[in-house]
């Protein structure tokens, strides 16, 4: 069964099998084949497939890796990745110090992106064509809007113009234009 999310970005749960649509459409034509002949749940924003899992590690997630994955030659971060949520509180509800940043599982892959935030976990599927270092700044955009409004689906920030000091966006939640520290959006 497939779920479809008419949204960029998915908030997955617990363990997750995170895999890109474009690579399942290759080897098997499309995503509803491939969940049902794997008898998979999961959602789909049409360019990721998201499979949840209740236990990390999961013996179902090495049994589908093993036998539908690799043997149709995907490729562990390329193809696929496994997502293992983040709490944003932690003990004694200390803020997660990777809150409103990308999270370990995505950094370094050109076609996806991921972000902490209060609300959740989310991930995208970024354009490969895009240099990592641009990437990296979309994911600290998001994070710098995230913080005043909790609706991730719902900003769409553009660049407008910018400065060597500042950048300047638009968000669709607003009619102002924000003018936003260079240093906030360029760091690393």
């Amino acid at each position: 069964m497939v779920i479809y999310e008419d949204k960029d970005f998915l908030n997955p749960v617990c363990l997750s099998l995170v895999v890109r649509v474009d690579s399942i459409n290759k080897a098997y034509g499309d995503i509803a084949s491939f969940a049902n002949k794997y008898k998979l749940k999961g959602v789909t924003n049409g360019k990721l497939y998201c499979v949840a899992f209740m236990t990390s590690p999961s013996d179902m997630l090495d049994t589908i890796e093993n036998e539908y994955l690799l043997s149709c030659n995907f490729k562990f971060g390329i193809d696929y990745i496994y997502f293992n949520t983040e709490p944003y509180y932690g003990v004694r509800f200390e803020i997660n110090e990777d809150a409103y940043k990308e999270l370990p599982y995505t950094k370094g892959l050109n076609w996806i992106k991921s972000i902490l935030l209060p609300n959740g976990n989310y991930i995208w599927f970024t354009d490969c064509n895009i240099p990592l270092r641009e990437q990296e700044k979309e994911v600290n955009t998001m994070a710098y809007f995230c913080r005043s409004h909790e609706d991730i689906n719902n900003i769409n920030p553009v660049l407008i113009r910018e400065n060597e000091r500042s950048m300047f966006f638009k968000v669709s939640y607003s009619e102002h234009i924000y003018m936003v520290s260079r240093d906030l959006i360029e760091r690393e």
